[in-house]
């Protein structure tokens, strides 16, 4: 999919109710969450899970906490700040836009 679209055609955030199952099935403790569409995120999510790092930080030598979990159009348009994200494998993905990596 982000191989070929990179629009709302391929995220448009569809996949919010299964990130949140999958994080209480997971029991995944203070994510860091980055998503598009148009529901705001803190009708979801608490408020400090909200917002990841961003490549300024991680070059400054900052380390991520905890998961971060990042949306397919956030991690692969090549206008976001997250390029120290496409480095790193997912060690899990949540239908088909949401990416899942483990802090370090």
């Amino acid at each position: 999919g982000h191989t070929i679209l990179q629009d709302s055609n391929l995220d448009w955030g569809q996949d919010i109710l299964r990130l949140q199952a999958y994080l209480l099935t997971h029991h995944v403790d203070h994510p860091h969450i980055a998503a598009v569409g148009s529901a705001p995120l803190d009708n979801f999510f608490p408020k400090d899970s909200i917002g990841i790092m961003v490549d300024e930080q991680y070059n400054a030598g900052e380390q991520p906490k905890g998961t971060t979990i990042v949306s397919a159009g956030i991690l692969f348009d090549p206008n976001q700040p997250v390029q120290w994200l496409r480095k790193r494998t997912p060690t899990a993905m949540i239908g088909s836009t949401f990416y899942v990596f483990p802090s370090p």
